[in-house]
């Protein structure tokens, strides 16, 4: 009985703390109000397969 009491008060600490981290990661005031991403030309470009792929200045001026 003594083990499920520990092991069931291990659990709500856990829970507690994620619960904490969890409410912090929504918080709006730790986000900056702009960003360099907001900025520029994106592309979005469609793999084959899952990997890491090359693609070079001359190949994005071919695609447009």
């Amino acid at each position: 009985m003594r083990k499920l009491l520990k092991i069931q008060l291990a659990c709500m600490a856990v829970l507690a703390i994620l619960s904490a981290s969890h409410a912090s990661a929504f918080n709006t005031s730790v986000y900056t109000t702009s960003s360099k991403l907001a900025t520029g030309k994106w592309v979005k470009v469609t793999v084959p397969e899952a990997g890491v792929y090359e693609i070079t200045y001359d190949e994005l001026r071919a695609m447009g």
